[in-house]
């Protein structure tokens, strides 16, 4: 051929061919000059031809050029050195690419010279920035600010520290220098892989774009020198560190401190934690792989470091495995298996390993199980080793190298796989076109097989593929004996058309295979005929069994509903139309499951049916009498508890009255009582207001008097209207769920009005009218039973305007009426005329009815004793100023302003001498007593201390009321009690039946017994200066405005 020549080159020749119209590549046919028999399988590691593609040759060779060469090859016949040397020799320019187990560099060669190498994403790449930092040209922190300037820029690291001036230009080009000698050397370690190098006439920027800058030119000669140093100082340091895998841990005793370690020594030595490989060093030091494998191998020499024990490294897979730390434990497995004889030959381990290895990849479980069945069988194990060949086919199913496997521990194989086996090896070596090993395995299967017809058949075949006309003739004929005694007609006509193939012309044998061929055509007519028949009656089983399917299916649907019916009916009537509903199943679909199951459960539903009316039958009429006894006793006890409630009401015990009608209402409650006897059932609740006397009324019906005891319903509620007199009527609602309903009534004036002038003089009850002295110099006689008190009865004259008012005193149907200054008069209180009229020598003090007359006291200590037609009968002189006087039986006791008590008899004499007061008087009081100013009080020579005094008195038989800053005080000869009010009293208290009243501060008018309770309150507006007690138990009111109000009172 034109353009050819030959390139001895060790035990390999290289041969080229020029580029012609059609193809142009360089070829590198490996071949080694010694041959080995088993050749063909190995056919696959013999470098191959290889032409690029039309598109990239056009790329590579510009018009005009010369005719461009390519190489390639496997690593292990061509070795790096050499390729590199016939590249360099040959001044060629291109991009050799070298490639191992997913990992690939890419060198660059500029006429001769290598230019550049990358490695992307290859873990044993150097990076450009380690190289700077080891050298020193740069800190950690400059890269990682050019790494910043890259993701923002896009520029390239080496471009990014030039322009922020941390390198020089000359930096750079020995950087990159190292870096592709680093890459080389670290390329040479590699003892398999597969190069392809492709030509071109220049080099391309996108995968070497620092070339156009750098321009870095390295010489291969060189490089292969250092590389194949490093080789060889490789293979002394794998002595040490048979696989990189294995983890090197430091001694207890660590790095002597004399030492000194180099940069990439120190990195390594920091890496060294106990749980990386030395494969993980070498991927995360900041060097090469060779040069990290070196340090560590110094550090084992030296005895600081050393390597995990199998033992170890098998305790830490383990431990990885469990903690699912897949990819670690299995590089730890795999240092064993490939690394530790022991180890590797032990099928327990093996199968361990498989089974870690099988989370990470595939491939090293199976080579892991195959070494493990290899293992038992060597041991003589055969069931072992036949348990992991079966595992290892369903691994990988139909390799045919696990098949044989499989088929050479046939002994341990159960007898009926055997066939089955047989079969799956010949079809796999039938399919891999492995004719040799598949004869191989017809040979060995002779004995079991050779009756059959079908295994000469097969075997013949075989015969053929091989080049083996006779011995493919000869199992032929050995086929259709067997067969033609079987009356195999089918195998007979294969074999004998085989035959005929192979021999065509031996006697007879068309005839033979024409013969065969009409009698299979007639048996398979027959065949047909009989297919079709079937195919017929079947298909009309079929569109049978469609039918029945689909009346199953519609009775299913319905049964499912009738069950769900059947299963939730709880009335007699609901379980009826449920059973009608399986009876009308059961007759539409009757050749079914369903319905004969409808049938079944809608006889079994009708039977439970009758038995359950029967028993609820019984039930009811059971329940009936039942309750007709439980009626006729509750009617017979609710009337006695009636009974029974009605006479302890006539004995006034409401409680045990209550409790029995309460017990009669809960006996009474849920019974079917007839309604007359169930309105009859009542719960007896008192009613009761404040103030008590209230008129209740239900509608217009008067029914009483607060308190009493009303006769509810048990679960009922009764409105009741109730009115009393000074009070606002109210509506309430009252049932008998209480015992008491206490209503609280809202007090009223009976009657008010206003004086013509403030009071604050006497008011006195006389003949029923109330007569009122005001400050204007008059007296106003009002009548309290009047709806407006201002209508004046008569008005009579008692002083002079401004002064205090008048000292009213009353005897019989006779009123006095003693103003400060102005003729003392009598008035009549029949008509109100007066009787006479007296002029006292000095303004009048005090006045009051005594001995069937008068007694008037003046400013000059004078007490005059008038009889009822104005005559002054005696007089008594005590010579000081009378400020008040008393009538204490029979005698009149009469304090002047000299704190002097003198106690006169009716005819106006000294009964005893005057008796000196301890201290201002505030009143005098019966028997001789006196309450002082100061709150003390005195009598009988016997002085008590007590409270100030806020108000007047109020007498009731030898005790007395008076008011006090925030409260009153109740006094007497046994002592004094003081009790606390709301507010502070305005007026003297007023004694009743009940207590007394007191007015307070607070606008509120309070009835108080002699325990200090509040029994009522009644509401005014205004400061009470007087209050006074009338008819029926009723009060009234004098203001200090001059107002008048009549209110109702306790009776």
């Amino acid at each position: 051929m034109p353009g050819c020549g030959c390139l001895p080159i060790g035990g390999f020749s290289l041969h080229y061919v020029s580029f012609s119209e059609t193809v142009s590549s360089w070829i590198l046919t490996c071949r080694s000059f010694h041959g080995s028999p088993g050749a063909e399988s190995r056919s696959t590691s013999v470098p191959s031809l290889r032409q690029p593609p039309a598109e990239k040759v056009a790329q590579l060779k510009p018009p005009g050029t010369q005719p461009v060469k390519t190489l390639k090859g496997h690593l292990e016949h061509f070795g790096l050195a050499e390729v590199l040397q016939t590249l360099a020799a040959s001044g060629h320019t291109g991009t050799l690419v070298v490639q191992n187990a997913g990992e690939k560099k890419s060198i660059a060669f500029n006429i001769g010279s290598i230019a550049f190498v990358n490695s992307p994403g290859s873990p044993s790449g150097i990076s450009l920035g380690q190289i700077l930092i080891r050298e020193g040209k740069i800190t950690l922190p400059d890269l990682e600010q050019a790494r910043i300037d890259q993701e923002k820029s896009g520029q390239l690291i080496g471009r990014a520290l030039l322009d922020r001036g941390k390198i020089t230009f000359e930096d750079l080009q020995d950087a990159l220098r190292k870096k592709i000698e680093e890459e080389l050397y670290d390329l040479f370690l590699w003892d398999q892989g597969d190069f392809e190098f492709i030509p071109g006439d220049g080099i391309e920027s996108e995968l070497f774009p620092m070339h156009r800058h750098t321009q870095v030119q390295v010489d291969p000669q060189s490089v292969v020198l250092e590389g194949l140093r490093q080789l060889d100082e490789s293979r002394i340091i794998s002595e040490r560190i048979p696989d990189p895998r294995h983890v090197p841990v430091v001694f207890p005793s660590g790095l002597p401190a004399e030492i000194s370690l180099d940069v990439t020594e120190a990195a390594v030595w920091e890496l060294i934690d106990g749980n990386r490989s030395v494969e993980e060093i070498q991927s995360l030091a900041p060097d090469t792989r060779f040069r990290v494998k070196s340090a560590i191998f110094r550090f084992i020499e030296e005895k600081w470091v050393r390597l995990l024990s199998a033992e170890e490294m098998l305790e830490r897979a383990r431990q990885l495995f469990k903690c699912r730390d897949h990819q670690r434990a299995g590089d730890l497995y795999l240092a064993l298996r490939d690394s530790t004889e022991t180890l590797g030959n032990d099928p327990d381990f093996l199968l361990e390993a498989a089974d870690a290895l099988g989370h990470r990849r595939p491939e090293d479980a199976t080579e892991s199980l195959v070494r493990a069945a290899t293992s038992f069988r060597l041991r003589g194990d055969f069931a072992g080793a036949w348990s992991v060949s079966q595992r290892l086919r369903r691994l990988c199913p139909g390799d045919p190298d696990i098949l044989l496997l499989s088929w050479n521990l046939r002994e341990a194989a159960p007898s009926k796989r055997l066939k089955n086996l047989f079969e799956d090896v010949i079809g796999a070596l039938r399919r891999a076109d492995r004719n040799l090993e598949a004869l191989a395995v017809f040979q060995e299967a002779e004995s079991t097989h050779q009756g059959e017809a079908g295994y000469w058949l097969d075997r013949s075949e075989i015969e053929r593929r091989l080049q083996k006309p006779q011995e493919a003739a000869a199992a032929l004929r050995r086929s259709m004996e067997i067969a033609e005694s079987r009356k195999d007609s089918e195998n007979l006509l294969k074999a004998a058309s085989a035959l005929h193939t192979i021999e065509p012309g031996t006697p007879g044998i068309q005839e033979r295979i024409a013969d065969l061929k009409e009698k299979n055509e007639d048996r398979d007519r027959i065949r047909r005929l009989v297919g079709n028949a079937a195919r017929l009656t079947l298909a009309g089983c079929i569109l049978a069994l469609i039918f029945w399917g689909w009346a199953e299916w519609r009775a299913q649907v319905q049964l499912t509903v009738a069950l769900f019916l059947a299963e939730n009916a709880t009335l007699i009537e609901e379980k009826t139309r449920a059973a009608e509903g399986f009876e009308a199943l059961s007759q539409q679909y009757p050749l079914t499951l369903a319905g004969l199951d409808s049938a079944r459960r809608g006889e079994k539903l009708r039977n439970d049916l009758r038995i359950e009316t029967e028993r609820t039958r019984k039930a009811e009429e059971e329940k009936f009498a039942r309750a007709h006894r439980t009626r006729r006793e509750i009617l017979e006890s609710t009337r006695v508890g009636l009974a029974k409630v009605e006479e302890l009401l006539g004995q006034n015990r409401f409680i045990q009255a209550r409790a029995v009608a309460l017990s009669v209402a809960e006996g009474a409650r849920g019974a079917s009582l007839p309604v007359v006897e169930r309105a009859k059932i009542y719960i007896p609740t008192r009613l009761a207001s404040i103030p008590t006397g209230a008129r209740v009324f239900a509608g217009t019906t008067l029914i009483g008097e607060t308190p009493l005891v009303l006769r509810l319903p048990a679960d009922g509620k009764v409105v009741l209207q109730l009115e009393r007199s000074g009070c606002e009527s109210r509506q309430v609602s009252v049932n008998s769920s209480a015992p008491l309903f206490e209503i609280e009534l809202e007090p009223h004036p009976l009657s008010s009005g206003t004086l013509p002038s403030t009071h604050d003089g006497q008011i006195l009850a006389l003949g029923g009218a109330v007569v009122i002295s005001c400050r204007d110099g008059r007296c106003y006689v009002i009548d309290p039973q009047q709806e407006k008190v201002d209508d004046y009865l008569a008005v009579l004259s008692g002083g002079l305007h401004g002064h205090p008012g008048a000292l009213l005193a009353a005897q019989g149907n006779s009123l006095l009426v003693a103003p400060l200054a102005g003729p003392v008069s009598e008035v009549n209180s029949r008509d109100w005329s007066l009787r006479w009229s007296w002029s006292p020598e000095a303004p009048v003090t005090a006045a009051c009815a005594f001995g069937g007359g008068w007694a008037i006291a003046d400013e000059n200590g004078s007490v005059h004793f008038l009889d009822h037609r104005g005559r002054v009968l005696s007089r008594y002189e005590a010579r000081v100023a009378i400020s008040m006087m008393i009538v204490d039986g029979d005698s009149l006791v009469v304090l002047d302003r000299s704190l002097q008590l003198h106690r006169l008899d009716r005819g106006c004499r000294l009964g005893n001498q005057p008796q000196r007061l301890p201290g201002p008087c505030h009143a005098l009081l019966p028997r001789g007593g006196a309450l002082l100013s100061d709150g003390r009080f005195c009598h009988e020579n016997r002085i008590t201390d007590g409270p100030v005094p806020l108000t007047g008195i109020g007498l009731l038989g030898d005790r007395f009321f008076y008011g006090v800053e925030g409260g009153w005080v109740l006094a007497g000869p046994t002592g004094t009690v003081l009790e606390l009010l709301p507010a502070d009293p305005t007026c003297a208290p007023l004694p009743c039946d009940a207590g007394f009243w007191i007015a307070c501060s607070d606008a509120r008018i309070r009835l108080v017994d002699l325990e200090g309770e509040v029994k009522l309150s009644l509401p005014v507006e205004g400061t009470v200066r007087s209050l006074l007690a009338i008819e029926e138990g009723r009060i009234i009111a004098v203001f200090e405005d001059g107002r008048v109000s009549v209110h109702e009172g306790v009776r």
